[in-house]
């Protein structure tokens, strides 16, 4: 049975709406539709994958691009084979929230010259495996031991690990959380040093603390003689000069050639001695 033109028309157009219709799911992160039906939804989370190629996970290059697997921390794993080598690459790819909660999206090196034209980017796990905590933006891991490090939860939506680090003796909490830039934008810091309060003072002490102010004080008095005398010093000089311009004076522009001179003539700066005019009156011209 053959089928009529409208019909073969009414299933060309419903098939290309299915493609809009599952590339509108997912958006870059300036909140635009990213319009490639490869791209869909992950079943457990709002983050978009590349799950509708031919190639499984896993499959020869030479099938083309493999499909990504989703992984709980929100990135994209991609394990395409290559020469009989396996090559595992791991992506933040796109969001089916337009607004990128950061509760449903991994919002994390957002910037750059590779996010502004493809909108994701490549990351580096610190210790080469999907599960690590650190992360770097690009290809490599030069971040890994750099306090900018990316933190990533096992499970997207959940807090960041917390590394406490110990210095000095003082115990040190750093809670690093992802960002646009990979910066850390939220770091709680707490450093509580051994302080001992004023009651406690021996007389010693306190009698040195007395002996430093007083010297602080005629240090400061010193200071304040010596800077008044420079001023006294300074409105007593005779004025300098700089490049023939006194202070004060301002500065006239370069010479211009005439047919740069504006029409309207204006009074013009010389350095002849200026002449009083005769008391007899300026005659009219005829």
């Amino acid at each position: 049975m053959k089928s009529s033109p409208a019909v073969l028309l009414l299933s060309l157009l419903l098939a290309r709406t299915r493609d809009v219709l599952v590339s509108a799911d997912c958006y870059f992160p300036n909140g635009t539709a990213f319009n490639n039906p490869d791209h869909r939804k992950c079943p457990n989370s709002a983050v978009c994958c590349a799950l509708g190629r031919s190639n499984p996970p896993g499959g020869d290059v030479s099938n083309g691009p493999a499909n990504d697997e989703c992984l709980p921390n929100g990135l994209c794993e991609n394990n395409v084979m290559q020469d009989g080598q396996p090559i595992r690459t791991w992506w933040r790819d796109f969001c089916s929230d337009r607004n990128w909660n950061q509760s449903t999206c991994l919002s994390i090196c957002m910037t750059g010259s590779f996010v502004d034209v493809y909108g994701n980017i490549r990351v580096t796990p610190c210790d080469g495996t999907r599960t690590s905590e650190k992360w770097c933006c690009g290809e490599t891991t030069d971040c890994c031991d750099k306090p900018y490090a990316l933190v990533l939860a096992q499970t997207l939506g959940a807090s960041p690990s917390t590394i406490s680090s110990t210095i000095s003796g003082h115990p040190t909490s750093t809670s690093i959380t992802n960002s646009a830039t990979g910066d850390p934008s939220s770091t709680a810091t707490t450093n509580t040093p051994d302080s001992p309060s004023s009651g406690n003072l021996s007389v010693g002490a306190k009698a040195g603390i007395g002996v430093g102010v007083a010297v602080t004080g005629l240090v400061l008095l010193t200071v304040g003689f010596i800077w008044a005398k420079k001023s006294r010093s300074r409105r007593n000089a005779v004025p300098y000069e700089s490049h023939g311009v006194e202070p004060g004076i301002p500065a006239y522009t370069e010479y211009k050639h005439n047919a740069e001179l504006p029409v309207t003539p204006g009074e013009l700066y010389t350095n002849e001695e200026v002449h009083e005019l005769p008391d007899k009156p300026v005659e009219r011209l005829t």
